[in-house]
């Protein structure tokens, strides 16, 4: 499983006494680093061709027109994504399979596409989940026109017995484009998730996950960071965690942030937990982009389970901005000398903690709330 959220409401769904079993991808070409709360016995990994290797090519290590190649290549010739060949494998897995309901969670949209043969195969009902858009995406999965047209159409066709989406942004737009009213449930945060008393003597800035060019560009931060005195660059570590953070280094060069910047490298989800639990603030990147504001990124929900002040870049409408400003859990930092202002108001505070966020967290955002409404659906579409 490639996806947090799912793991975590596969947890949840156990603990509330269900039977859960997975079809998921062998060899997905991506860390192994998340806890994996079912057993081996409930867990099918499949063998499938992989046409292009397994990465689309979003992440800053690769040539802009490797990426432009692989897109081209996938609008044109794959469907309904690069991995597209795993669908008949699925299928084929799920064969003497018994069960009450299918759950398919995309992206990649090809689990959505196995979710609908294996529930005609099963003759079971079937709920589809949309993480992130199929169309208008704000990572520009399917950049050309023509190949969105065509997606809108397929999306048409799927007809579930239930559609789910993670955001409310993305409902208003599922029904403007399919005439249907879906179920949101968001990623929600680990309400037991104890928070840290460790405190650092600087202020420490703690960012996980991979790096996307354009899209999880830290170019912003960066610049602000660049705006501090001497003085106050020396009570500032800013650290990333995630692959790929490698093309970084001239940024970080270049503004003569050696000293202050960081990069750790892939590690556990486990270590990323606790380091987020250990910082004063915790920064999200996000598109600057108006499709952002249909996104709220799950690395959202997981620092709101850390109880630290998030920082977020990107789009002013974007879906995670206008979250945590609402909520008095952090900040938008439009520009560089916004995080520059940030910075110098954050370090008032130290040494100690910056102080935790004014907003309070509701029991409703929490994921073993999300989790159980999701459960509620499973057992209308059963009835």
């Amino acid at each position: 499983m490639g996806a947090a959220r799912i793991g975590a409401f596969c947890a949840e769904w156990k603990a509330a006494g269900h039977e859960v079993r997975v079809i998921t991808a062998a060899k997905q070409g991506l860390p192994q680093t998340l806890e994996n709360p079912l057993s081996p016995e409930e867990v099918v990994a499949v063998d499938w061709p992989a046409p292009l290797g397994v990465e689309a090519g979003r992440s800053m290590s690769r040539a802009g027109w490797k990426r432009g190649l692989v897109r081209l290549y996938s609008s044109c010739f794959l469907w309904p994504d690069t991995k597209s060949a795993w669908i008949p494998r699925a299928v084929e897995a799920a064969k003497g399979m018994e069960a009450d309901v299918i759950f398919a969670s995309g992206h990649p949209i090809s689990s959505l596409v196995a979710g609908s043969k294996i529930a005609r195969l099963l003759g079971k009902p079937w709920v589809a989940e949309l993480r992130d858009p199929w169309v208008a995406n704000a990572y520009g999965l399917q950049p050309f026109g023509w190949r969105s047209r065509l997606d809108l159409a397929w999306q048409r066709r799927l007809q579930p017995d239930a559609w789910v989406v993670a955001t409310p942004g993305m409902a208003g737009l599922l029904e403007t484009q399919l005439d249907v009213r879906p179920e949101v449930i968001l990623s929600g945060y680990d309400a037991r998730r104890a928070p840290s008393e460790v405190s650092s003597p600087t202020l420490d800035i703690v960012h996980t996950g991979e790096l996307y060019d354009g899209l999880r560009d830290p170019t912003v931060f960066l610049n602000g960071l660049a705006g501090l005195t001497a003085e106050e660059r020396s009570q500032v570590r800013a650290r990333f965690f995630g692959r790929d953070s490698g093309p970084l280094l001239p940024l970080v060069r270049s503004r003569g942030l050696e000293a202050m910047v960081e990069f750790g490298g892939q590690i556990d989800h486990g270590d990323s937990l606790r380091l987020q639990s250990e910082a004063d603030v915790l920064l999200l990147l996000t598109p600057d982009r108006a499709s952002e504001s249909y996104v709220l990124p799950g690395k959202l929900f997981e620092y709101l389970g850390a109880r630290r002040p998030i920082w977020v870049t990107g789009h002013p409408e974007g879906g995670a901005a206008k979250f945590v400003a609402e909520r008095g859990l952090g900040d938008h930092l439009a520009n560089a000398e916004a995080v520059t202002q940030a910075l110098r108001e954050a370090l008032k505070h130290k040494p100690g903690w910056v102080p935790r966020p004014t907003g309070a967290l509701e029991e409703a955002l929490s994921r073993q709330h999300q989790a159980l409404k999701l459960l509620d659906i499973f057992q209308r579409v059963t009835r």
